[in-house]
């Protein structure tokens, strides 16, 4: 029998095998690598979209930080955020200026300039034609660099049924949107050049973010408190206009025979009666932010642009003196007055003295607040154009220090600014400086902090003005009072319309009232019945009574116009722009009086440093008069409450 040799076949079956072997490797292999890949890119898709955020927050940073006006968000000041960071219309149109603007490719990226530098480049990335973005890079930490694309549009709002003729640089609605794309990685040499992509099968991700910035809707109410509310049975409070509400964070007790057209509300509880409520009156209710009420905030400084009425000067470089700006400070005599001239080179306030009080001589200023020997002389040595220092005395106010329990936590944060307390500016504009110049406000912070000092708060000096006729340098001014501000006289009250100047008195005082912003460091009181308006609302100054204390009226001011008429208006008068303003204390309001109010209300509430308003310890807010007060939202607009741009949404598109 023959036996056949199988020797060739267990070959061929370990050479298969072996062949089977090989391919599954080799799949193994290249599964390994194809997941590998995945992997990585998968990695570079999160690591893109963390750009992508982040570059969405530097965006929202950067809209945060933009200088006033934008503090207070405007249709103008948005279509100068779309003008670009030149505010102008050039290369840097609907950019941010994260960076500085100096590139034009990303070829120019080095490892010098790449943190501080943005590139104007042209891309089409929705396939809708090519823009400008701004290009910044950015580094990973590992060598890698991300490409981050930002641009800023308007949303069509100009012409939005025919986008051929919208202008997209002019906003009208208060919304902007803002597109981030990144890309990632770049590859760079070890100079910071871009270098070619090494590994093709790895490319490159991109993902592209949408974010919308407009006003987040806070309830506005015409008053507004952070402590109690008594509306008192004695009183007879008419609230009205589209944003007629009151609310309180703590509690609130209506009484007497109120007409409030929209919401009596209270975070704690409600007291009293919901007659007279047009809207909602309950306790519970959600808070709303209260700001801190401090008179030397930068806020309540005017711009130059507040001045220039009647045929005045603007406030330039070369008429720095046209501003009626004053400050009057007691100094245990009969006072001191001092004007702010305009430093156009460091854009800040600068202090003169214009009329020492002591010394026996008149100060005489033009029209337009200029210090002048043809001026028009205030008549009295012992008094500035009807101010006059009723209490001398100049001591510290009995609040807390901000070192001890129940200290005033509000305002114990905030510093003198540097250049204020090194020096003022004298009339001839020759720079001042020394112990003896007092802490005023208008320097523009250069170090960053309010000109508030909690320690030099002055309670006692009163300045109180009890005449009727206003003086021309004193029409349309900002006076910030170093002390307690009183006007128990009726200047502009029917009757007593007197507008006076080196040329004489007339009858009729402009726009029938007396245009004067009040800033005081202590009280603000009124007790005659003027008829008041801000200094000039139509150029946007449009605070009226600042306190670092106390607002106490118990005249009737403003009988010129009425607010309410009884009823719930959605429209007021015709001169509410120029009459409309804000009333804010540092502490409480009370009403006794039986005032017309054109604007809003706030009341910090913060530690109570002086008498209580309400005479009875309660440190409330009371409401014990009939006063109408009308806000229609708008006039003013409310910067103690309304922060500018906030990021309202984000989505991916891609």
């Amino acid at each position: 029998m023959r036996i056949e040799r199988e020797d060739g076949i267990a070959l061929v079956t370990v050479m298969l095998v072996l062949a089977i072997f090989l391919v599954l490797a080799l799949a193994m292999l290249v599964h390994g690598q194809t997941e590998h890949v995945v992997a990585v890119n998968e990695e570079d898709h999160l690591k893109t979209f963390a750009f992508a955020e982040a570059g969405v927050t530097w965006v929202s940073r950067r809209i945060h930080d933009l200088p006033p006006p934008l503090t207070v968000l405007s249709p103008d000041e948005l279509t100068d955020l779309l003008d670009g960071p030149d505010g102008s219309t050039t290369a840097d149109d609907n950019l941010v200026g994260l960076r500085d603007l100096s590139l034009t490719a990303s070829s120019q990226f080095t490892a010098a300039n790449e943190a501080t530098a943005s590139a104007i480049v042209l891309r089409d990335f929705d396939g809708q034609g090519t823009k400008n973005w701004e290009l910044i890079r950015v580094s990973d930490g590992e060598g890698r660099r991300a490409h981050l694309y930002v641009r800023v549009d308007d949303n069509w709002d100009d012409d939005p049924n025919d986008p051929v003729n919208n202008d997209p640089l002019k906003n009208e609605d208060k919304t902007v949107m803002t597109t981030v794309v990144a890309e990632y990685p770049v590859f760079v040499e070890t100079n910071g050049a871009e270098a070619p992509n090494r590994f093709p099968e790895r490319g490159r991700a991109i993902r592209t973010l949408v974010a919308a910035y407009g006003r987040i809707e806070t309830p506005v109410a015409a008053v507004l408190a952070n402590g109690d509310i008594d509306i008192d049975v004695g009183g007879g409070i008419n609230v009205c206009g589209e944003c007629g509400s009151v609310h309180t964070n703590q509690a609130i007790d209506v009484g007497g025979s109120p007409a409030i057209c929209g919401d009596a509300s209270a975070t704690g509880t409600y007291t009293g009666s919901t007659t007279g409520v047009g809207g909602d009156a309950s306790g519970n209710r959600p808070p709303i932010p209260v700001p801190v009420v401090n008179p030397y905030d930068d806020l309540y400084v005017p711009e130059p642009g507040a001045f220039g009425l009647f045929g005045c000067p603007a406030v330039s470089s070369t008429n720095p003196d046209t501003a009626k700006y004053f400050a009057l400070v007691a100094d245990g005599g009969a006072g001191q007055v001092f004007k702010a001239y305009w430093d156009a080179t460091n854009s800040r306030w600068k202090w003169g003295l214009v009329d020492d009080l002591n010394d026996g001589a008149n100060a005489r200023l033009d029209n337009c607040g200029r210090a002048s020997l043809a001026g028009a002389d205030d008549g009295d040595p012992a008094s500035f154009y009807g101010f006059t220092v009723t209490n001398p005395a100049v001591t510290l106010d009995g609040c807390s220090t901000c070192g001890s329990a129940g200290a005033d936590a509000s305002l114990c944060t905030l510093r003198n600014n540097d250049f204020t307390v090194n020096g003022y500016y004298n009339v001839s504009g020759t720079l001042v400086t020394g112990s003896g110049a007092p802490v005023l406000p208008g320097s523009f912070a250069p170090d960053g902090q309010p000109d508030f000092d909690p320690d030099d708060r002055i309670g006692d000096a009163v300045w109180e003005f009890a005449g009727n006729a206003v003086w021309s340098p004193l029409y349309g001014a900002v006076i910030f009072v170093y002390g307690n501000v009183e006007i128990s006289g009726s200047p502009a009250s029917p009757g007593s319309l007197l507008f006076c100047s080196a040329s004489g008195c007339v009858a009729n005082m402009p726009n029938g009232m007396w245009q004067v912003s009040l800033i005081s460091a202590g009280d603000v009181s009124i007790s005659g019945n003027p008829d008041l308006g801000p200094a000039n609302a139509n150029r946007d100054y449009y605070y009226q009574m600042i306190a670092g204390r106390d607002v106490t009226i118990s005249g009737s001011p403003n009988r010129l116009d009425t607010a309410c008429g009884g009823a719930c208006p959605t429209t007021g008068p015709t001169a509410l722009r120029s009459m409309a303003g804000v009333i804010a204390a540092h502490e409480q309001i009370r009403i006794s009086g039986d005032p017309n109010l054109f604007g809003y209300l706030v009341a910090e509430d913060a530690l109570d440093c002086s008498d209580t308003v309400d005479g009875q310890g309660r440190g409330a807010s009371v409401f014990d008069g009939n006063p109408q007060i009308y806000y229609d939202c708008d006039n003013p607009p409310s910067p103690l409450i309304d922060n500018g741009l906030d990021l309202t949404s984000w989505q991916e598109l891609y």
